[in-house]
């Protein structure tokens, strides 16, 4: 008994595939290879996309960069594990701390001349990690650091209405 869908010499065809099922497959395929992974961000402003792919990159950083402080303070600085994560949530504890009075800050003096010397405190405070050989200097080094993060990024959003 011969298939209907295959040819004297026995080699069997698919069938061919309906229009509509041709357009949807194809819809598909542009929807999900053609089109850019950004495209969900056409519909924001420039300037805002470029904020938000900088911090995008910055977190980026930022999290590769954490990670890797435990591993340099416990490896090459001396410093216990134990005192490496205080140490970290230490930092995150003081950000916290200073986000209200920077951003009050921000309303009064403006935010370009908080952002300037909370760039130039960020720079000195991460060039100062280098330098760190003790507990107390880590302490007083991860002070500095989360001092300058929030006089820096929301400062970005208000320099950019619409972030």
């Amino acid at each position: 008994v011969r298939n209907s869908r295959c040819n004297a010499s026995r080699t069997c065809k698919r069938p061919r595939p309906s229009a509509t099922t041709r357009c949807i497959a194809r819809g598909l395929w542009q929807a999900a290879w053609m089109r850019s992974p950004f495209s969900v961000l056409d519909g924001i402003p420039s300037p805002v996309r470029k904020v938000m792919y900088g911090i995008a990159l910055n977190a980026i950083g930022g999290g590769l960069t954490l990670s890797l402080f435990m591993v340099y303070l416990t490896t090459i600085r001396g410093i216990s594990a134990q005192t490496v994560g205080l140490i970290l949530a230490w930092e995150a504890v003081v950000g916290l701390a200073v986000s209200a009075p920077i951003g009050a800050l921000i309303d009064r003096i403006g935010p370009v001349r908080v952002m300037m010397p909370g760039i130039l405190l960020q720079a000195v405070g991460v060039a100062t990690w280098s330098l760190v050989t003790t507990t107390p200097q880590a302490v007083a080094v991860a002070s500095l650091t989360s001092i300058a993060g929030p006089s820096i990024w929301p400062v970005v959003c208000v320099a950019h209405p619409g972030c």
